[in-house]
């Protein structure tokens, strides 16, 4: 068990490994498991997509994230609650 989840910027921390299987209701992802992006936690960090259809514990069910990265920075987990330009972006060039 880690610490509680925190808000940061559009993005969140994550502490499980939860993660929903994905249905009809969940849309296709931009990036696939392993994908290098830039997440907005206020400032944009580099991290690694190491899950879709993240479920935050403590959270309805229905609530989930189509991203789950680990930042590069200090080894973080977080979650991307939307796959959305403002949230997460493709790392290019790194």
């Amino acid at each position: 068990a880690g610490p509680k989840a925190k808000r940061l910027g559009l993005a969140s921390t994550g502490v499980s490994s939860d993660v929903a299987a994905p249905s009809p209701d969940h849309p296709a992802l931009r990036f696939e498991v392993g994908a290098r992006v830039f997440c907005n936690v206020g400032d944009w960090e580099l991290g690694t997509v190491v899950r879709h259809w993240y479920h935050e514990p403590g959270q309805p069910e229905e609530e989930v994230a189509p991203y789950q990265i680990k930042l590069d920075r200090g080894g973080m987990t977080i979650f991307a609650p939307f796959d959305d330009e403002r949230c997460i972006r493709a790392a290019r060039g790194i």
